[in-house]
């Protein structure tokens, strides 16, 4: 009987894959139906009060998750929780404290999101927690507290601009009565074109992007947005209509954007093709992704010889059990681990790479009898070690706390999109370039011939780094409209996030098995992490010094493209590696 078994590394993705194919559980959408959020506006003082079925009277918490709109700045991630107390099997109510508005830097906003109750965990062992969510949430935000001189300032220059752009003047009017807020009121179109047409002296301008408009600064916009959605009312009748407007005029727009964004990506593509073809595709490939086009003789693993002496079912169950960890994680992580600290996964990740190496290290001493100073030189050692694995990864958390504010698991992912252009590791080259030098740093070996116990030793600590790379990096669970459709007995975002976490593990480890095949230990400190930190700080600086139009034409194509070289070079250099020799035999007659 002949066919093909998996061997190597190979089958360590089939058993990869092959337990992660054995997980049929539900999304985790609860176990509590709620039917609706009864609020108003998200205000301190206001009770929020949220109806369904099953409720425990008592205790319990309400978790409000999703993004904040305001004036002047783009939408941001926001969690917020808040003690409340279910009255009834059927009624939950919460006060809302002074803290609910404190994310607002004006006076008004508008949240968008979901609203999570959960009740504390139960008495009896085996019983899964109580807890309902209820998505699709809109709410507007109040804040009793006015802004700051400054930011007022700020923002009522930059609704003058937009007003000035549209030809509109307005003024705002005293509330009619007591405890009223005031109205912006139209006075004049100078230039009535469409939409503006339908705006009439007299009208009150009403939300901006869902906002509530009661000041000047209110009608401060997004300048990330391209298009945004004023609501009017009409003077005599009240009635409300919504105006849909570019944010930019023409003349402001990068000339031939679209153009030179594919111009970039196919000039970085064809200059790897012209380099290839020119003889230079091994040194490109040795130079933009792995160094693994020439292979050396494979190095023994160094207590692999002693393995036969002992019995080796103990290492293959830890290795299998490793393994089997690694492929359920990022589904359990989708079903649970979404409110979970960004700050407490890095955590997480860089113990397990501490442990990484002083657990190799302790194996390599133990192996060759050392003395205690050697004991003492290679513990220091492998601190070094891990704290070099650690700061590309750091780099990669403080980039993204930086950028988009995220403090939780869930805001990051939702921070970034479904396709990888909105990616946060592919906001530019330069965190690019940080994602795969936290990726190359973390050192697995997964060496052929090493015992069980440090391929699970490989596995548990390259599993939460991936994990975390993938949820702040790499777009996590997002995956658009078709993240809730159920596929196999899990939604189609817990499918992608465990593609991707794999994949994640998967290059972690062909890299270190082919690094330790060159002769070089993939755990050695070495000097790549000394660029973590020029990277993340020339990210950020590029995001503030390249106008927004340039950024979206020129660098986030240039990404794609520095991406694209990446694997086109990776795949030419290999390609050239599989080729096999050709032997010619001469037989000359005679």
């Amino acid at each position: 009987m002949s066919g093909w078994a998996p061997s190597g590394v190979w089958r360590v993705l089939w058993v990869i894959l092959a337990v992660a194919a054995c997980r049929t559980d539900g999304p985790d959408t609860g176990i509590l139906p709620l039917d609706g959020l009864a609020l108003r506006a998200l205000r301190p003082g206001a009770t929020a009060t949220v109806t369904g079925s099953g409720f425990v009277p008592g205790p319990a918490t309400l978790e409000l998750s999703g993004t904040v709109s305001q004036p002047g700045a783009p939408p941001r991630p926001w969690t917020f929780s808040v003690a409340a107390s279910a009255t009834s099997d059927r009624e939950l109510v919460a006060l809302l404290p002074e803290g609910v508005v404190d994310v607002l830097q004006a006076t008004h906003g508008r949240f968008r999101g979901s609203a999570t109750v959960r009740f504390p965990p139960p008495a009896t062992p085996g019983l899964p927690p109580l807890v309902g969510r209820h998505d699709g949430l809109s709410l507007p935000m109040v804040s009793e507290v006015p802004a700051a001189q400054a930011v007022r300032a700020e923002l009522e220059e930059a609704a003058q601009r937009f007003l000035e752009q549209l030809g509109v003047e307005v003024t705002v009017e005293a509330p009619g009565r007591p405890g009223g807020e005031r109205r912006v009121v139209v006075q004049r179109v100078r230039d009535p074109q469409p939409p503006l047409d339908e705006l009439r002296p007299g009208d009150r301008l009403a939300e901006l992007d869902g906002i509530p408009v009661s000041s000047l600064a209110d009608l401060a916009p997004n300048p990330d947005a391209a298009w945004i959605t004023l609501t009017a009312a009409e003077a005599e009748s009240g009635r409300p209509f919504e105006l849909h407007l570019g944010l930019r005029a023409a003349d402001e727009t990068f000339p031939a954007a679209d153009a030179l964004a594919l111009f970039v990506v196919l000039a970085v593509l064809g200059l790897v093709l012209y380099l290839h073809f020119a003889g230079c595709s091994d040194v490109l490939a040795r130079a933009l992704a792995f160094p693994l086009v020439r292979r050396a003789p494979a190095l023994p693993e160094p207590d692999a010889g002693s393995g036969s002496r002992r019995p080796r079912w103990p290492g293959l169950l830890a290795a299998g059990t490793s393994l089997g960890a690694a492929a359920a994680a990022p589904a359990l992580f989708y079903r649970a681990g979404q409110a979970w600290p960004v700050l407490g996964l890095w955590a997480v990740a860089v113990a397990a790479l501490l442990v990484h190496r002083l657990a190799h290290a302790v194996g390599d001493l133990l192996r060759e009898r050392a003395t205690p100073w050697t004991w003492l030189t290679r513990s220091f050692g492998a601190l070094a070690s891990a704290g070099a694995a650690a700061l590309p990864l750091t780099a990669c958390v403080a980039l993204v706390l930086w950028n988009a504010a995220a403090l939780t698991a869930g805001g990051a992912v939702a921070a970034q999109e479904a396709l990888p252009p909105a990616w946060a590791a592919l906001r530019d080259p330069f965190a690019l370039l940080l994602a795969c030098l936290a990726l190359v740093r973390l050192g697995p070996s997964f060496a052929p011939g090493q015992p069980g116990w440090r391929t699970a030793v490989d596995a548990a600590a390259t599993l939460p780094a991936c994990l975390l790379l993938a949820l702040i990096g790499f777009g996590g669970w997002n995956a658009g409209p078709f993240e809730p459709a159920a596929f196999g007995g899990l939604p189609v975002g817990a499918w992608v996030f465990e593609g991707k976490v794999l994949l994640l593990v998967a290059l972690a480890a062909w890299y270190g098995r082919r690094r330790w095949a060159r002769g070089r230990d993939p755990r050695a400190a070495g000097l790549g992490w000394l660029a973590a930190l020029p990277l993340g700080a020339a990210s950020v600086m590029l995001e503030q010094l390249v106008p927004t139009a340039w950024y979206a034409a020129v660098v986030e194509p240039a990404t794609v493209g520095l991406l694209g070289a990446l694997l086109l070079a990776l795949w030419l250099g290999h390609r050239q590696q599989a080729e096999p020799a050709i032997l010619e035999i001469r037989v000359d007659a005679g």
